[in-house]
């Protein structure tokens, strides 16, 4: 009985990673031209979500806020938080900056785990852009990021404030409408977060 459990487990790791290998794939690295990230420890910090396309995880999700923290040993501990039907949720992961596929640092490879057990493989994922730039309603300079990943329906605008002008939203979503499907873009409710 163990080996038929065996054999069905091993049937369903590799229908699942077999179904995922084009979320997995790097090959939007040669195409996507990122930003240079120098020093690197000026991205870390907390970003509200702005606008995202969603996936299964960030459907509904409000107050969505990723942050990031530089370790010794070269990883980044990443942390996702946000309110979804009214309960706080949080997830971990593990980023790295892939020098290997481009040495500007521009470009990070995300460990995930699928159920919080099995360690799924490096997702890629692209800093089309990491900037400060004036920001007509919030009267002030802002940080600016829009992040991509490794299909065109993975995308994230973040910000240093919870909501930014519809200018500079479109300015944003210009940087990335080459390479992914910014008419898919939602925006994220930050009703907690501007109380």
């Amino acid at each position: 009985m163990k080996s038929i459990q065996k054999l069905f487990f091993i049937f369903i790791l590799s229908s699942f990673t077999s179904g995922c290998v084009g979320v997995f794939s790097w090959d939007k690295a040669k195409n996507v031209k990122t930003v240079k990230l120098d020093p690197i420890d000026d991205f870390m910090g907390c970003w509200y979500v702005i606008s995202a396309i969603p996936n299964s995880i960030e459907e509904g999700a409000e107050d969505s806020i990723e942050c990031y923290k530089l370790c010794s040993d070269g990883s980044i501990e990443t942390r996702f938080k946000f309110y979804r039907d009214g309960k706080y949720k949080e997830l971990k992961m593990n980023a790295r900056v892939r020098l290997d596929k481009n040495p500007d640092g521009g470009v990070w490879g995300m460990k995930f785990r699928w159920k919080n057990l099995l360690p799924l493989p490096q997702m890629a994922y692209f800093i089309l852009k990491f900037d400060k730039i004036y920001d007509e309603k919030n009267q002030q300079n802002v940080k600016v990021a829009v992040i991509g990943g490794p299909t065109e329906k993975t995308l994230w605008i973040m910000a240093s404030e919870p909501q930014i002008s519809e200018t500079l939203l479109n300015n944003l979503k210009l940087v990335a409408s080459s390479y992914y499907d910014v008419e898919a873009l939602k925006m994220v409710p930050q009703i907690r977060n501007l109380k």
